[in-house]
């Protein structure tokens, strides 16, 4: 049985517990074996995802040319990603994740900030997820 990857994207307020989840996931799929990279762009402090509970954990910085679905090829065998704060990715890395779920079968977790959206960037997510990723299992709305 061939079991696909899914795309699953969640955005919410700021302390809504977005962070919180991104950590938690990575937490539970690594502490299993599950090999995965926790990547985030323009966190508070740094190159690490922060949670104002006082949990951390070292992530790769997005810098805006990197390309993500390079990046994951490069450390396959993967089969997770989570991506927090995307809403400050580029268009075109938002387009590489698709990519990387439909053409390397790897499942993306992606986090957002709900107050940095416009109608631009919540145009470009719903594209990705429903038109570009043929494998997309959730969209998490958390509110």
């Amino acid at each position: 049985m061939i079991v696909m990857a899914t795309l699953r994207f969640s955005y919410g307020t700021m302390g809504s517990g977005k962070s919180t989840l991104a950590l938690q996931i990575h937490h539970n799929m690594s502490s299993r074996g599950v090999s995965g990279l926790l990547l985030t762009k323009l966190d508070r402090d740094g190159s690490q995802v922060t949670s104002r509970l006082g949990v951390s954990a070292p992530a790769i910085d997005v810098s805006l040319d990197l390309d993500l679905f390079e990046l994951t090829k490069e450390h396959m065998p993967l089969q997770f990603l989570v991506c927090d704060e995307t809403q400050f990715y580029s268009v075109e890395q938002c387009d590489q994740l698709a990519r990387v779920v439909d053409e390397l079968n790897v499942d993306v977790f992606a986090f957002a900030g709900a107050k940095s959206f416009d109608l631009k960037r919540l145009v470009l997510y719903l594209r990705i997820c429903i038109f570009q990723s043929s494998k997309l299992g959730i969209i998490g709305i958390k509110f």
